[in-house]
């Protein structure tokens, strides 16, 4: 999974659009269309959203497929992403 599908399901996990948090961390709309594109943020940008979504750098630049929301509370980082969309719609294409 690359750098953009983690985060749309991260803006997804807080009902929102990727363009709205984007503009909220002060990050550019050309910069989305880069990380769409492939491109991994820098790490200025990286920072922001680690900070914002409580999750680690390493976990956003990770290619790792399987990801699963491990809550918790504390000044601890989460690790993993939950991805339940994609999770259907893998199902449905094994299903085909």
């Amino acid at each position: 999974m690359n750098f953009y599908d983690k985060y749309v399901v991260l803006c997804r996990s807080k009902d929102t659009e990727p363009s709205k948090i984007t503009k909220e961390l002060g990050i550019s709309l050309s910069s989305l269309s880069k990380w769409k594109n492939g491109r991994i943020p820098n790490l200025a940008s990286l920072m922001k959203i680690s900070e914002y979504f409580n999750v680690t750098i390493n976990s956003l630049v990770n290619d790792e497929e399987d990801f699963q929301l491990i809550g918790g509370s504390g000044s601890g980082k989460t690790r993993f992403f939950v991805k339940p969309y994609l999770m259907k719609s893998k199902e449905s294409e094994n299903k085909q």
